[in-house]
Formats: C-alpha cells, structure tokens, sequence
C-alpha cells in the first residue's frame, strides 16, 4: 500500500489592488476606466488582472466590458432606483479546458442608507 504524505503548503496571504478614475465626457455622460489585480503570493507569480471600462448615463445607468487576463470576457450593466443598486453580469470563458463552463451569471443587489454627515468632515478642516 502506497503511503500518501501530506505536503504543507504556506500560503503568505491574498493581496489585492484597485484603481479607476471617472471622466466626465457630457453632463449626462461619464466614462470609468479601471483595474483590479489580484496575487496569492507577495511576488504576484499567480497574479491576475481585471481591466474594465464603464458608461454612465446620469448616474443612474452603466454598461461595461471587462477582460480578466487569460480567462473571460464580462459584459455587465446596472441601474440604480432611489437607494437600490442592481446589477447583471454576464461572464464569457475563454479557456480551453473549461468550454464546459461556457458562462456564469451574477445578480447584485445592494442597498444605500443614507449619506453620514461625518463622512467627509475632513473636507472642511483644510
């Protein structure tokens, strides 16, 4: 009978980096380029990166496109009603071996509650 070693594996920890800026294009529109990346290890060997570009129109409507390096392709849009954000996504793989796994959906919900008055206080101490 073979004896099966369990190998211990160290993992030092996720890290995560994020960016975007908006770029007014009309009063009613506005375009938000962006990037996500992500690692497992400290010297990003297994590193991905997400690239996304948004349209909002009035602030209440966006559409985007995102590519995530050597996987899928997402296309997205979300709407915002009184407090309530919606959004729909839509995820395109691009990997060989999981064509079996053609797409993935996503549903999100979120809810605002409210500005806090303290938020940006710091605003008005400079």
């Amino acid at each position: 009978m073979p004896i099966h070693q369990k190998t211990k594996t160290t993992q030092l920890g996720n890290y995560y980096l994020t960016g975007g800026i908006k770029f007014p294009i009309s009063p009613d529109w506005t375009i938000e380029p962006s990037a996500f990346i992500k690692a497992s290890d400290m010297f990003f060997k297994s590193a991905q990166m997400d690239l996304t570009a948004r349209a909002y129109y009035k602030d209440d409507y966006w559409a985007g496109v995102s590519w995530r390096t050597g996987d899928a392709i997402i296309a997205m849009v979300g709407l915002k009603y009184d407090r309530f954000y919606f959004a729909y996504a839509f995820d395109f793989t691009l990997r060989i071996f999981d064509r079996r796994v053609l797409e993935l959906m996503k549903l999100s919900l979120a809810v605002k509650f409210g500005e806090s008055a303290r938020r940006y206080r710091w605003i008005n101490a400079y």
